[in-house]
Parts: structure tokens; sequence; C-alpha cells
């Protein structure tokens, strides 16, 4: 069975799945803007906000936070990164695991900072958060390269 590739897939396919993901880039984009309202991307507000929560805020969070990043963000771009375009397969594995452990650190260390210890892990969240989107705009810009400018082999 041959390899299914986006770039070889007819105008309209791609078209879709640009505008996908410029979708969910869009999306990314608004949970950014609200991750930078409560925190300013300050170490020592998400310390702040994160250390005084309750276990139901936190599972709160969490609740928000997981399908965001798992399924609305990240699945969806992964799946047309690792099942639509030529890169090779350690690239593409690699891209479908950082972002997953990435995301158990980022919604982990909420938890932590609050139970564990407050100044390791609200630098672990503000690290893991700021890998998540460099993840994301690696895979939404290789995915655009594979898609719209590398050469077409037959």
């Amino acid at each position: 069975m041959g390899r299914f590739r986006l770039s070889q897939a007819p105008l309209s396919w791609r078209i879709l799945v640009t505008m996908a993901l410029f979708g969910i880039g869009v999306t990314y984009m608004v949970l950014a803007l609200h991750i930078f309202i409560d925190t300013s991307f300050k170490v020592s507000i998400i310390k702040e906000a994160y250390s005084t929560m309750e276990w139901t805020e936190l599972a709160d969070h969490t609740h928000k936070y997981f399908p965001y990043y798992g399924i609305y963000i990240f699945a969806f771009a992964l799946f047309i990164f690792v099942l639509g375009t030529s890169y090779p397969e350690w690239l593409k594995i690699t891209a479908a695991v950082v972002p997953n452990l990435l995301i158990v650190l980022d919604i982990g260390s909420m938890w932590a900072i609050r139970f564990i210890n407050a100044e390791i892990f609200s630098w672990a969240l503000f690290l893991a958060g700021n890998f998540l989107a460099l993840s994301f705009a690696a895979i939404f810009l290789l995915t655009m390269y594979d898609i719209w400018i590398q050469k077409k082999v037959p």
C-alpha cells in the first residue's frame, strides 16, 4: 500500500488541512491569551496563583486545559503531521511523544505547585507551557512546509 501524502492530495484537501491548522492555531492563541490574563506569563504570579488553589479549583483547571491541549490542539495537529507528511519516522515519533509529555508536565505542575514544591514546579509549569507553544509552532510550520513548499517526489 502506498503512503498517503498531503502534498500530493487535491488542492481542496490541502486548503482544508491548512485552514484547520490555522483554526487550531487561533484556538491556541485564545488559550494563551487566557493564560496571560491570569498569569502575565510570570513565574511569580504562576506560583502565587496555583499555590493557593484548592483541589477543586485544580480539578477544574485540569478539566479545562486537558481537552484544550490534548484534543483540540495537539491531537488533531499531530494526526495531520504523522499521517499526512513525508518526514522521517523518528521525527514523527518525537512529535507524537514530546507534546504529550509536556502536557502531562504542564497539568501535573499545577498540582505539584500546590502540594509538593511551589518554587520548582512554578518554573516547570512556565517552561512546559513555553515548550508546548514551541512544539505547536514547529508542528504547524513543518506541516505547512511539507504540504506547500517541499519538492514533490512522485
